[in-house]
C-alpha cells in the first residue's frame, strides 16, 4: 500500500530523455524548448462523476479478475475543494467535483489510449480523472467519459442482468449479492489479443509483468507517478518490472501506451525472449506479423461487426494466430470483440461446472473440443446471451482476492470441494505411478523373447 503525497512527473509532449525522477519536483524544463513543463499538482487534479451506482459498476470487481492487465492500485490524495490558481493554462472546469473525504485504500490507475487515467470508487459512484493532461481541450472530460463508458459497457443495465441470472441459479444469486457491479470490459482488441497469448500456462501477476515489459520496451512513455512509500518493502524491482521502480522512500510508477502492431511486428523473437516471454515469444512475434499483414488494428476491430462475422467466424479467425487456441480465442472475443456468450474454460471454470452443474464431468479424462463446448453450453443454457458476463462473476468468486466477500458456508463448501479435487488428483497420480512400476517389472515382448532365447541357450542348444 502506498500513501500520499505523490508527485506527477513527465508528459507525453516531451522527449523521454528530458524526463527524470528528481525527488520533490513540481515542474520540469524541456531541454529543447527551455520552458516550464505544466505538471498538475494534486490539489488541482479534477475528478468527475461517472454517475454509476454500486449495483451498476464496482471498479475493483471489474479490473482485478484477470480480464485486463494494465491497471494498478495507487493511493492518490483527495482533490481540494478550495479554489486556488492552477499552474496549468486552463482553469478547472465548472463541472469538476471535489472529494473532501475518503476511506478508500487506493485508486485504480491505468492507460486508456494515450491518457493516464485514475478511477476512484466511492460509496455511491465512481469518479475519474485524467492525470497526464496532454492537452487542455475543453471537451477532454467529455471524450474521456465516453471512452470509459465504452470500456465498461455502461449502456448494458447490469442490475437487470444480475436479477435474471439470480432467478436462474441460486448459487449465483448469493455470489451476486457478495460481489456487485462486476462488468465485462470492452478492451482494445490488439492489447487484449497479446495479453491472452501471454496467458498460456501463466498466472495474473506474470501476465501483468510480461505486458508491462512489452509496453516499456515498445510503447510510448506517457508519465511517471512518484509515490511516497509507507515504509514497506523498498526492494528495487527495476530489473523485474520496468514500470515500477522502488527507491528508499518512494515508488515510481511509469506509464506507457501499448505499442502499435507495426512496432511489435518489427521486433525479433529473441527480443521478446529477453523480456521473459519464454516460448510465448514466438507466438507474439508471429502473431504480430500476421495481424499486420491482415490490416492491423482496423482489421481486428472489424471482427466486432456482427453482420459480417458470426461467433464461429470470429473464433475461427482468431485461432489462425500462432498461440491462440479455444480458451485464448474465447477470452479475446469476450473481452474485446462483443461476443458476450463465450465461456473461456480453465481450471476454475471446470471446477464450477463439475461442482455446480454437471458432476459427471469429474469422470472426464481430458478437455476435448466436444467437452469444452459442453461446458460452455451449461452456462449459455442458464444465462443466455450474456453468459460470458455471468461466467466472469462466478469466476471472480473462485479467486482468493474475493473469497472473503462470500458467505462463510459457501467458502467452506468451496474449500471442501477443492480438498476433494486435490485428493482425487493425488490418488490418480499415485495410481499411474504404481501402474508404471508394474509395467517396468514386466519384460516387453522383445525382452521376453530374448530372455527365453538365453534360457534355451543355457539348456544346451538353440533353434534355427
Amino acid at each position: 500500500v502506498t500513501v500520499a503525497l505523490p508527485l506527477l512527473i513527465g508528459s507525453l509532449s516531451y522527449p523521454r530523455q528530458t524526463r527524470a525522477f528528481t525527488g520533490a519536483v513540481t515542474s520540469l524544463k524541456s531541454s529543447s524548448e527551455g520552458k516550464a513543463l505544466c505538471v498538475p499538482s494534486m490539489p488541482s487534479l479534477q475528478w468527475y462523476d461517472l454517475s454509476t451506482p454500486p449495483e451498476e459498476l464496482r471498479v475493483t470487481a471489474s479490473l482485478a479478475t484477470g480480464q485486463c492487465f494494465n491497471w494498478r492500485p495507487i493511493k492518490l490524495p483527495l482533490v481540494s475543494t478550495e479554489k486556488r490558481p492552477t499552474t496549468c493554462a486552463s482553469s478547472p472546469p465548472a463541472n469538476a467535483i471535489g472529494l473532501e473525504k475518503s476511506d478508500i485504500d487506493f485508486d485504480w490507475v491505468g492507460v486508456v489510449g494515450d491518457r493516464v487515467v485514475a478511477l476512484r470508487e466511492t460509496g455511491g459512484s465512481v469518479h475519474f480523472a485524467c492525470l497526464n493532461n496532454k492537452n487542455a481541450k475543453k471537451d477532454q472530460e467529455t471524450e474521456l467519459r465516453s471512452e470509459l463508458e465504452d470500456m465498461f459497457q455502461l449502456e448494458v443495465p447490469l442490475k437487470g442482468l444480475y436479477h435474471s441470472w439470480s432467478r436462474a441459479d441460486d448459487r449465483l444469486a448469493r455470489v451476486a449479492e457478495a460481489i456487485p457491479g462486476l462488468r465485462v470490459l470492452r478492451q482494445d482488441p490488439v492489447e487484449c489479443l497479446f495479453a491472452f497469448i501471454c496467458s498460456s500456462n501463466n498466472n495474473i501477476p506474470r501476465i501483468t509483468l510480461m505486458m508491462n515489459r512489452i509496453r516499456a520496451a515498445y510503447g510510448t512513455h506517457l508519465m511517471d507517478i512518484a509515490v511516497v512509500s509507507d515504509g514497506g518493502s523498498t526492494k528495487s524491482s527495476s530489473t523485474d518490472d520496468p514500470t515500477r521502480i522502488a527507491q528508499p522512500d518512494t515508488v515510481v510508477h511509469r506509464f506507457y501506451s501499448f505499442p502499435d502492431v507495426e512496432v511489435m511486428a518489427r521486433a525479433r523473437e529473441e527480443e521478446y525472449r529477453h523480456l521473459g516471454l519464454g516460448y510465448r515469444a514466438r507466438f507474439v512475434r508471429e502473431s504480430a506479423g500476421s495481424l499486420l499483414s491482415l490490416g492491423g488494428r482496423p482489421w481486428l476491430v472489424g471482427l466486432r461487426d456482427r453482420d459480417a462475422y458470426s461467433r464461429e467466424a470470429v473464433l475461427e479467425e482468431l485461432k489462425k494466430f500462432t498461440g491462440v487456441g479455444s480458451k485464448v480465442a474465447d477470452c479475446v472475443a469476450l473481452f474485446s470483440l462483443d461476443q458476450s456468450d463465450l465461456i473461456p474454460v480453465d481450471t476454475h471454470v471446470w471446477q464450477i461446472a463439475c461442482r455446480d452443474y454437471d458432476s459427471t464431468l469429474s469422470e472426464v479424462k481430458s478437455l476435448t473440443p466436444k467437452i469444452y463446448d459442453r461446458i460452455g453450453d451449461l452456462f449459455r443454457t442458464r444465462f443466455g446471451d450474456k453468459a460470458g458476463w455471468a461466467h466472469s462473476l462466478l469466476f471472480a468468486a473462485e479467486l482468493a482476492a474475493f473469497k472473503s466477500q462470500l458467505p462463510e458456508d459457501m467458502r467452506e463448501e468451496m474449500d471442501v470441494f477443492r480438498a476433494q479435487e486435490k485428493a482425487a488428483k493425488l490418488a490418480l497420480k499415485e495410481a499411474k505411478a504404481s501402474s508404471r512400476k508394474q509395467t517396468d517389472k514386466k519384460p516387453s515382448g522383445k525382452r521376453a523373447a530374448k530372455s527365453a532365447g538365453k534360457k534355451r541357450g543355457e539348456g544346451g542348444g538353440s533353434e534355427k
